[in-house]
């Protein structure tokens, strides 16, 4: 394997330097949005009512709290509860205890400092708001079966995970978007530079946005195929992508500018790599991790690639699928579980 990489290398280097191209998704993110697929959500604060309580009066504040992000159903959870609980895992604030901690989480060190930036940073959410709404009623003019956030809220997580989904909320903890030069960052353990690179406020709307297509359309697939993964992974960045038509697709896709550029250059080079080494139809768990975990880079090719590169080469199987079938809708694509299928009616064979 280690000379099948240096292999490879000498053929990435000499790839001819050839662009993207522009983007194909116009035909569904510039259609007319009926007033009943119009997203008017709204984006709470939590982040500032928890550094804003009155704990000398917790137990009555907490219980406003809990109201204002109550469950939408049965089949749901109490958006605060899963907070504490699932995130913080410091247990319900009925519990004094919980509402103890909870006030030295917020207002005490290290992460009151972390409270403090985010407001700094954003002081005014209503451009993501804006640009989360525009995004949703797209997609729900696209996917009318598709449900869409009853809520956004901004949190600080303590490092838990940059998005939070749950049934009708989508949560996002803004001390990942406080900007790749932000210095506290190189004090929390477990953040590399690769990560921090996406770190910055212009990253949360498409994080949003592909953790929720992500939850409302799970992988289900126990031990896939590199294929099958790809087309899965292609297919959410794709609908991102037309939620998101002035969003950057290096953005979109978790790449610097830079990387994004090495992928457009070496397209067929790493396809023919993944089809020559009999990759695409292995279910070997590194192998495919190797494609679709972050990491600085993809191991199986040069230093310059970006980690993750199987998103972009599923990206471009699922937009060579449309536009080869025209007849096909956003709703068919996601119904359509067959990555064989898919990739054959591609006609996907980048040169």
């Amino acid at each position: 394997m280690k000379f099948a990489v240096r292999l490879i290398s000498s053929i990435f280097a000499a790839a001819a330097l050839v662009g993207c191209g522009s983007r194909s998704e116009d035909r569904f993110s510039k259609v007319a949005i009926p007033d009943e697929n119009r997203v008017d959500v709204e984006f709470r604060r939590l982040d500032r009512e928890l550094t804003g309580l009155n704990y000398a009066s917790s137990a009555s504040e907490f219980a406003k709290l809990k109201d204002a992000y109550a469950a939408e159903d049965s089949s749901d959870m109490n958006f605060l509860d899963i907070y504490t609980e699932a995130v913080l895992n410091i247990g319900n604030v009925d519990q004094m205890e919980t509402r103890n901690i909870i006030q030295k989480f917020a207002t005490g060190k290290p992460y009151c400092e972390f409270f403090q930036d985010a407001d700094s940073v954003f002081p005014d959410m209503s451009a993501e708001k804006h640009e989360l709404d525009n995004a949703f009623s797209i997609l729900k003019t696209n996917l009318p079966d598709m449900n869409v956030p009853k809520q956004y809220v901004a949190i600080v997580s303590g490092f838990y995970s940059n998005v939070l989904c749950t049934k009708s909320r989508l949560g996002f903890s803004l001390e990942y978007y406080l900007g790749a030069n932000y210095a506290n960052y190189k004090y929390v353990d477990g953040l590399y530079d690769y990560m921090i690179c996406n770190y910055r406020r212009e990253k949360l709307v498409s994080d949003g946005v592909f953790c929720w297509l992500s939850t409302e359309y799970e992988f289900k697939e126990s031990a896939p195929t590199l294929l099958q993964k790809i087309i899965y992974l292609g297919k959410i960045v794709y609908l991102t992508s037309v939620a998101l038509p002035n969003q950057d697709m290096h953005t979109i896709l978790g790449y610097t500018p830079d990387q994004y550029e090495w992928c457009c250059q070496n397209e067929a080079q790493m396809w023919h790599y993944m089809a020559e080494y009999k990759h695409l139809f292995s279910t070997d768990r590194l192998t495919v991790g190797k494609y679709c975990d972050p990491a600085p880079s993809t191991s199986f090719f040069p230093q310059d690639s970006p980690g993750r590169s199987g998103l972009f080469v599923g990206y471009k199987i699922i937009e060579a699928y449309l536009n080869a079938n025209t007849n096909v809708t956003l709703q068919d694509l996601m119904q359509n579980n067959d990555a064989s299928e898919i990739l054959e009616m591609s006609g996907y064979n980048p040169k």
